[in-house]
């Protein structure tokens, strides 16, 4: 029989007699208070010594990953959607995704005098699906595997492997080959959010386990938004750009993740 040993017991509010009639005595706006400080006072140990490089390392980590994960990959049906107008109208011939956005925004449905269409074919929707599928077999191959590989295994292994994965979307020819990309590309980086949910939340002491989680939430809604945005101001302006930033920050999250502790089956602090 396995046995855990318990260091340090701590009493919540609610089970304490003496804190709970006290904090029945309180207002609402003391309650308030009360718990803002409680949210400033574990922020701060958040960014203290020792705690605080896990929370840079974890900030940095969600930041760059979802830059890719929720950035990046917003905009693959654009991109299926730009390879079926470059395919109707020129059959059978190769192009790279940026021969493919630079006929669009110069004679294609993004060109200054092109008429607005909102028509989209239905390949679109079956590549999407299609990238979007590939994502199960991986985070089946991650819920089995995470605690016999370990979650640093996962995340690096990912991190680099979308990183490969969008800077070959620079190179790709077809509409197949970025299918192809694409799918990996979604497949890995799934996976490695899953390693990175528990990883994140597992460095963390019980104590600021909460707030950590939170303030690297905050960190990857914030790359989230900023992928979007730099993604969409590059691509029509400057193609490569995009694909070779979102690879040099995942390739630069994964060499992160080796200055984090391995917590697979280890007894949480």
């Amino acid at each position: 029989m396995c046995c855990l040993q318990v260091k340090e017991l701590i009493m919540d509010e609610s089970f304490d007699p003496v804190k709970r009639e006290l904090s029945l005595k309180y207002t609402t706006a003391e309650r308030w208070k009360s718990m803002l400080s409680d949210i400033v006072a574990n922020s701060q140990q958040l960014f203290m010594p020792p705690i605080l490089r896990f929370t840079l390392i974890s900030i940095t980590i969600n930041f760059t990953f979802h830059i890719g994960y929720y950035g990046l990959m917003m905009w693959f049906p654009e991109l299926f959607h730009r390879f079926d107008e470059f395919s109707t109208a020129h059959p059978g011939r190769e192009a790279s995704v940026c021969d493919v956005t630079r006929f669009v925004v110069t004679n294609g449905t993004h060109s200054a005098n092109s008429a607005c269409d909102d028509s989209i074919q239905g390949s679109v929707f079956m590549e999407s699906l299609i990238t979007v599928a590939s994502a199960v077999p991986s985070n089946i191959i991650a819920v089995l595997g995470m605690d016999h590989l370990g979650r640093k295994f996962f995340l690096v292994f990912s991190t680099f492997t979308s990183g490969l994965c969008a800077f070959g979307m620079f190179f790709v020819y077809n509409k197949r080959n970025n299918l192809i990309v694409n799918a990996v590309f979604s497949s890995v980086i799934s996976c490695g959010n899953a390693a990175l949910d528990c990883l994140i939340t597992e460095i963390f002491p019980t104590h600021l386990r909460a707030t950590g989680v939170a303030v690297s939430m905050v960190a990857a809604r914030l790359g989230g938004i900023i992928g979007n945005i730099v993604i969409a101001t590059l691509l029509d302006v400057y193609c490569p750009a995009p694909t070779f930033i979102v690879a040099a920050l995942l390739i630069g999250g994964g060499l992160l993740c080796l200055f984090l502790p391995n917590t697979t089956r280890e007894p949480l602090s």
